[in-house]
This record gives structure tokens, sequence and C-alpha cells, in this order.
């Protein structure tokens, strides 16, 4: 389905509550297969921890097939980042294909 456009984090806890989800993992899982995060493959979507300010929304990232997860980090925000050996910190995975 079609995504909506936000700018912020309010902005995504809004978009989430819209479309009847309370969780980014919750909104996942209704759309891809949850998998085991170390069962996860190249391109395969996975989450971290949920940010701190108590909006739910979780870090999301995609596996690079080596045990490293590409996604936004708070140190880099201007660019997408790859993050080191990060398996032990993730709390759910989301297989893309088949």
């Amino acid at each position: 389905p079609a995504l909506p456009s936000v700018r912020s984090a309010i902005g995504a806890r809004r978009a989430l509550d819209k479309m009847g989800f309370s969780t980014v993992e919750a909104m996942l899982s209704e759309y891809f297969q949850p998998i085991a995060p170390a069962s996860m493959r190249i391109g395969d979507l996975c989450a971290g921890p949920s940010s701190a300010d108590s909006l739910g929304l979780a870090a999301i990232g995609i596996a690079d097939g080596q045990g490293n997860i590409l996604g936004w980090h708070d140190h880099l925000s201007s660019e997408i980042a790859t993050i080191k050996q990060a398996l032990g910190q993730l709390t759910m995975a989301w297989r893309l294909g088949e």
C-alpha cells in the first residue's frame, strides 16, 4: 500500500496511528513475513530497539548478508551508515523475498 510522506518522528507516529498500528514492527509484520534476525539474508529488513522518546518508533535497517546493517545512525544522521555486527541488538526481522 501507499505510505504517507512524513517529515518528523511525530509525523511518523501520527501516520502509524492513522493506519491502525501501535508500532513500526506491527506495520512491517502485516506486510512481510517475520523471521528470526539470525536467519536474515541480504536485503531483508530488521528492527533495532525502539526510540527512547516513547513514540514507539524502531530503528529499521537492511541486512547486508554479512552480519552488518545498513541504516540511519544517530551519529551519522545525514547519511546511511554501515552498522557493524549489530545482530545481537536486533529485536525483529522480516523476509522481503522468497
